[in-house]
């Protein structure tokens, strides 16, 4: 149950106390807190109590069930992980292990539980990808749980295979392009042209700066992505590759033509006349972009998809997948191989014309000569005796 505050009378006056109650493993605990402020540092200590309690049973060799051990693991990764991070392996635990499973010890949570989850997902619609996302962070626990001795080793969970299918990605055609730019509306047209025309993450749009473009060598660094969340800081990339790509003539004109008011090429807008420092919300990029889509009668149009438009377009045009690769910034060609169904059949048809020539004797162009010409001379023969 969450703290509450009680009220008593001492020496008159009245003294105000933030409570506790709270259950691990069939025992009930309970106590108060010194005097806080609010209910969310009242929270906090709470949850500080529980750790500590809970850490003095792991001590005392009293083996966790995945609940109770669960708030130690999402504790840590609070610390060492990004919000973003923690938030999702809190959602992925608590919404889909621990309601089933969370009941088992450590030391009795076996493979066959996690087929057992696997399954559950997959007659739930799940896709694969989810799936694997979710047994990760379930690893990620029992691995840590091995690493901190809690139990003597973390058992392999098996991934699903993800190959089996080829993804579909959306994009859109240059003429769907220019008529989602057109129709968006001004303060968004500029954001909406640079994202299908340079495939930058939503993230590194909203943290693009003017001091990450350089208009005489028409270059954009990316060197950070900003969440969209205030209380997030601005970061690396993903995957924590900085990297660099060219501006398009529509692009570098679109530029130009903007204000310089902020150090944000696109910062925060106003709502009701007031505005916060830094790039635009998360929110507020969603509602920018289903404006615009609805405005051009396009459906399902995300910044992603736009994403998914610059890519496509330099595959369908005869650009290396390597290249594509570099200039979106993924991790591995693995990421990249979903735009190899688009690639021309310029590499094939040169390949059938080549084999097409007479074969070169002589390929690197380089006069030999003859073998007779090339011989090394022959050594004359002396008899023995014949220089006396």
């Amino acid at each position: 149950m969450p703290p509450y505050q009680d009220k008593r009378t001492v020496n008159g006056k009245t003294v105000k106390r933030w409570r506790y109650k709270f259950q691990l493993r069939g025992k009930q605990y309970s106590g108060s807190t010194a005097k806080l402020n609010n209910t969310r540092a009242a929270a906090a200590a709470l949850e500080r109590v529980r750790l500590a309690t809970l850490d003095d049973r792991i001590s005392a060799g009293k083996m966790p069930t995945l609940v109770e051990y669960a708030d130690v693991f999402l504790a840590n990764q609070k610390r060492s992980a990004g919000l973003l991070t923690h938030e999702g392996q809190t959602s992925h635990l608590h919404k889909h292990v621990l309601p089933t499973h969370g009941h088992l010890h450590l030391d009795a949570f076996y493979r066959r539980h996690a087929e057992e989850l696997k399954q559950r997902w997959l007659d739930d619609g799940a896709a694969r990808s989810t799936i694997n996302t979710r047994l990760d962070t379930l690893q990620r626990m029992l691995s840590y749980a091995a690493e901190t001795d809690v139990i003597r080793a973390s058992p392999k969970l098996k991934r699903l295979s993800t190959d089996h299918k080829v993804k579909s990605i959306k994009y859109l055609t240059d003429a769907q392009v220019a008529e989602l730019v057109d129709s968006a509306p001004p303060q968004w047209a500029s954001m909406l042209l640079v994202a299908a025309r340079t495939g930058m993450r939503i993230g590194e749009l909203r943290a693009l700066k003017w001091a990450h473009l350089n208009f005489d060598t028409r270059v954009i660094a990316i060197v950070e992505t900003n969440p969209g969340r205030p209380d997030m800081p601005e970061t690396s990339p993903k995957s924590g590759k900085q990297r660099t790509v060219p501006m398009t003539d529509e692009v570098h004109a679109a530029l130009l033509e903007l204000k310089r008011t902020s150090a944000w090429i696109w910062p925060a807008l106003e709502w009701h006349g007031r505005g916060r420092d830094g790039g635009r919300s998360q929110s507020g990029c969603q509602h920018g972009i289903r404006t615009a889509a609805k405005a051009a009668g396009l459906k399902n149009v995300t910044w992603h998809v736009l994403r998914h438009t610059y890519a496509s377009a330099l595959v369908m045009r005869g650009v290396s997948l390597m290249v594509v690769q570099e200039l979106l910034g993924h991790a591995n060609a693995k990421q990249t191989a979903v735009y190899a169904h688009l690639a021309p059949g310029f590499a094939h048809h040169a390949a059938v014309a080549a084999l097409d020539l007479p074969l070169l004797t002589n390929p690197s162009g380089l006069h030999l000569s003859s073998t007779a010409e090339s011989a090394p001379p022959e050594r004359p023969v002396i008899a023995p005796g014949a220089d006396k």
